[in-house]
């Protein structure tokens, strides 16, 4: 995945910030701290205001305090030639096929 530097994607619901969690993770990205995208969701906190940056590691933001480039998720995922096909199998991924190998772990 290229990183966007000081670029920041706007993520005005919470839909479209999970479907961007699952891209990042699939991408092999991590919050600061290591943690996984999916694992927990960020997006309560600036809600319709959240801004999502991808330079070494995530971090989230407030729109209305970024002074940089702003992308909407379309943008980002044109930018990083990621196809409605992908997120597609991105869906399938984390909604039929994870759950089955947790079921698998966990049984």
């Amino acid at each position: 995945m290229i990183p966007l530097g000081e670029t920041g994607v706007h993520v005005p619901t919470k839909k479209a910030y999970l479907q961007l969690m699952r891209i990042y993770e699939l991408g092999d990205l991590r919050w600061g701290g290591g943690e996984l995208p999916t694992r927990d969701s960020y997006w309560e906190i600036n809600r319709s205001k959240t801004i999502l940056f991808n330079t070494d590691s995530l971090r989230y933001g407030n729109i209305d305090f970024h002074e940089s480039s702003i992308l909407k998720p379309k943008e980002f995922y044109e930018a990083q030639k990621i196809t409605v096909k992908k997120i597609f199998k991105a869906n399938y991924w984390f909604d039929e096929i994870l759950p089955l190998i947790k079921g698998v772990r966990n049984g």
